[in-house]
Protein backbone atom coordinates (compact mmCIF):
# COMPACT_ATOMS: atom_id res chain seq x y z
CA UNK A 1 0.00 0.00 0.00
CA UNK A 2 1.30 3.20 -0.72
CA UNK A 3 0.00 6.91 0.26
CA UNK A 4 0.63 10.56 -1.72
CA UNK A 5 2.80 12.63 0.01
CA UNK A 6 3.69 16.38 -0.29
CA UNK A 7 7.03 16.40 2.02
CA UNK A 8 8.99 17.36 -0.77
CA UNK A 9 8.05 16.46 -4.41
CA UNK A 10 4.55 15.40 -4.22
CA UNK A 11 5.26 11.63 -4.38
CA UNK A 12 3.90 7.74 -3.55
CA UNK A 13 5.61 6.47 -0.92
CA UNK A 14 5.33 3.17 0.78
CA UNK A 15 2.82 3.57 3.90
CA UNK A 16 5.10 1.34 6.22
CA UNK A 17 8.06 3.91 5.36
CA UNK A 18 5.58 6.78 5.66
CA UNK A 19 4.91 5.58 9.08
CA UNK A 20 8.32 5.06 10.08
CA UNK A 21 8.87 8.39 9.52
CA UNK A 22 6.35 9.99 12.57
CA UNK A 23 6.89 10.89 16.02
CA UNK A 24 6.31 8.19 18.13
CA UNK A 25 4.96 5.71 14.46
CA UNK A 26 1.42 6.54 15.63
CA UNK A 27 -0.87 7.36 12.62
CA UNK A 28 -3.96 8.66 12.31
CA UNK A 29 -6.13 7.56 9.44
CA UNK A 30 -9.87 9.26 8.48
CA UNK A 31 -12.21 8.40 5.98
CA UNK A 32 -14.13 10.79 4.14
CA UNK A 33 -16.49 7.95 2.11
CA UNK A 34 -18.02 5.31 2.80
CA UNK A 35 -16.09 3.41 0.33
CA UNK A 36 -12.66 3.27 -1.00
CA UNK A 37 -12.18 6.15 -3.76
CA UNK A 38 -9.71 6.11 -6.31
CA UNK A 39 -8.09 8.95 -6.86
CA UNK A 40 -6.05 11.08 -9.74
CA UNK A 41 -2.39 11.66 -8.32
CA UNK A 42 -0.81 11.80 -11.89
CA UNK A 43 -0.90 15.59 -12.40
CA UNK A 44 0.87 16.50 -8.97
CA UNK A 45 3.80 13.99 -8.63
CA UNK A 46 7.12 15.44 -8.94
CA UNK A 47 5.38 18.84 -8.61
CA UNK A 48 7.71 20.69 -5.72
CA UNK A 49 6.52 21.46 -2.39
CA UNK A 50 5.30 25.16 -1.82
CA UNK A 51 6.98 27.40 1.11
CA UNK A 52 4.73 30.14 0.80
CA UNK A 53 1.49 27.99 1.09
CA UNK A 54 0.22 29.56 -1.50
CA UNK A 55 -2.82 28.33 -3.86
CA UNK A 56 -2.71 27.83 -7.61
CA UNK A 57 1.10 28.49 -8.06
CA UNK A 58 1.88 25.06 -9.67
CA UNK A 59 3.65 23.96 -6.43
CA UNK A 60 1.85 21.94 -2.98
CA UNK A 61 1.90 22.06 0.16
CA UNK A 62 0.77 18.92 2.45
CA UNK A 63 -2.52 20.21 3.48
CA UNK A 64 -3.35 22.17 0.32
CA UNK A 65 -2.46 18.49 -1.75
CA UNK A 66 -5.28 16.77 0.26
CA UNK A 67 -8.13 20.03 -0.19
CA UNK A 68 -7.32 20.28 -3.94
CA UNK A 69 -7.99 16.50 -4.33
CA UNK A 70 -11.12 16.28 -2.21
CA UNK A 71 -12.48 19.52 -3.44
CA UNK A 72 -11.69 18.94 -7.50
CA UNK A 73 -11.93 15.79 -7.45
CA UNK A 74 -15.49 14.60 -5.51
CA UNK A 75 -16.78 18.52 -5.00
CA UNK A 76 -16.10 17.99 -1.36
CA UNK A 77 -14.33 21.46 0.40
CA UNK A 78 -13.02 19.49 3.73
CA UNK A 79 -12.10 22.69 5.34
CA UNK A 80 -12.84 26.46 4.76
CA UNK A 81 -9.10 28.47 3.71
CA UNK A 82 -8.26 30.72 6.38
CA UNK A 83 -6.17 33.98 6.69
CA UNK A 84 -2.74 32.71 7.69
CA UNK A 85 -3.03 36.01 9.89
CA UNK A 86 -5.58 33.83 11.67
CA UNK A 87 -3.14 31.05 12.56
CA UNK A 88 -1.10 30.89 15.91
CA UNK A 89 2.76 31.58 14.40
CA UNK A 90 4.14 32.93 17.22
CA UNK A 91 7.80 33.62 15.95
CA UNK A 92 7.55 33.43 12.56
CA UNK A 93 6.86 36.69 11.18
CA UNK A 94 10.55 36.75 9.48
CA UNK A 95 9.73 33.69 7.81
CA UNK A 96 6.73 34.53 6.38
CA UNK A 97 8.19 38.00 5.09
CA UNK A 98 11.38 35.98 3.44
CA UNK A 99 8.50 33.44 1.99
CA UNK A 100 6.11 36.76 0.47
CA UNK A 101 3.57 35.53 2.65
CA UNK A 102 0.72 37.91 3.71
CA UNK A 103 -1.67 37.91 7.15
CA UNK A 104 -3.99 37.91 4.62
CA UNK A 105 -3.10 34.82 2.41
CA UNK A 106 -5.68 31.86 2.50
CA UNK A 107 -4.61 28.74 3.39
CA UNK A 108 -5.60 25.37 5.23
CA UNK A 109 -3.91 24.10 7.84
CA UNK A 110 -3.60 19.71 8.86
CA UNK A 111 -5.93 20.80 12.00
CA UNK A 112 -8.50 22.27 9.86
CA UNK A 113 -8.63 19.26 7.69
CA UNK A 114 -8.86 17.18 11.10
CA UNK A 115 -11.66 18.78 11.81
CA UNK A 116 -13.80 18.90 9.36
CA UNK A 117 -17.32 17.75 9.47
CA UNK A 118 -17.23 16.00 6.30
CA UNK A 119 -14.83 12.89 8.10
CA UNK A 120 -16.10 9.96 9.30
CA UNK A 121 -15.67 8.10 12.46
Amino acid sequence: MVLLEATGPVKLTPLQQWCDKGRFKHVISRRVLEKPIKIRYKQYLGQAYDWSFRFDNGKMYCSELIYEIYKKQFGIELSKPRKIGDFNLLGMRKVMKRRGMGKDQLAVAPSDLMRSEYLLD
